[in-house]
């Protein structure tokens, strides 16, 4: 896997964090075509039932599934595992910097 890195701005009174998947040109199609046939075996494109004229007109599908534990697709693997260092290096740089970004652990409760 390629190192991507990661670009900080501190622009008063918010710090942005932009980064860019160095993999994306080579994944992102299989992630596509993944989420789409996950998506054919739903019941219905909004899972919550809210606002449901707004969300699939605009072609948004809420998945009733916690798509980054459930999943065993490599590419998506590979993209929650980038949007987990990028989270670990924006918090160590939030923090100071006081604790390395590969020492962090992070855990995402629901995709």
């Amino acid at each position: 896997m390629r190192q991507s890195t990661i670009s900080i701005t501190d622009a008063w009174p918010t710090t942005m964090f932009l980064c860019d998947w160095p993999d994306n040109a080579t994944r992102a199609a299989a992630i596509i075509d993944h989420l789409r046939e996950r998506a054919k075996g739903f019941k219905t494109p909004i899972a919550s039932g809210i606002a449901t004229s707004a969300k699939s007109g605009t072609g948004l599908i809420e998945s009733p599934l916690d798509l980054f534990r459930t999943t065993s697709e490599p590419n998506l693997l590979a993209l929650i595992a980038w949007i987990a260092g990028c989270v670990r290096a924006a918090a160590s740089h939030a923090n100071g910097g006081g604790v390395a970004p590969e020492k962090l652990r992070v855990e995402f409760t629901e995709s």
